[in-house]
């Protein structure tokens, strides 16, 4: 049947918008095949839809995300590295100060001690009547 004579039978009708339309019932609608994916309407730059190329899409982007949590647990590794290399660099210089601290703190300690040993020998040296006189307990 030619689709103009077929329109020609279908009802007219005047819509409230002012356009011009036909009334076509579901019935009279030939079921035909599904159309190709070929013959679908798609964008220009879209892929095929069939299944063995969406399962090699699919193949490709597990690749690619194996790449990248690969690219992930390097750079992962990396900044850990960094990240304990600088930690260790800063409990050296931390380690370093306190080493001075502690050499100057024994550097100290051994001239206090030096000093009280010269003032325990001085003060056997001298007689007893001596440090009764010098004592602070005479008033």
């Amino acid at each position: 049947m030619n689709p103009s004579t077929r329109l020609q039978r279908l009802a007219y009708s005047a819509r409230s918008d002012s356009k011009a339309g036909y009334a076509v019932p579901a019935w009279s609608i030939p079921m035909e095949a599904p159309i190709p994916g070929h013959e679908l309407i798609r964008a220009a730059d879209a892929r095929p839809t069939t299944a063995t190329a969406i399962k090699a899409r699919i193949r490709l982007v597990q690749v690619e995300i194996a790449n990248l949590e690969s690219l992930m647990a390097h750079r992962q590794a990396e900044f850990r590295a960094t990240l304990g290399r600088e930690r260790a660099e800063q409990l050296m210089a931390e380690l370093l100060r306190l080493t001075a601290d502690l050499m100057s703190a024994r550097e100290a300690a051994a001239n206090l001690n030096g000093e009280l040993t010269a003032l325990r020998a001085l003060r056997a040296s001298r007689p007893w009547w001596w440090r009764m006189l010098t004592s602070d307990t005479l008033g």
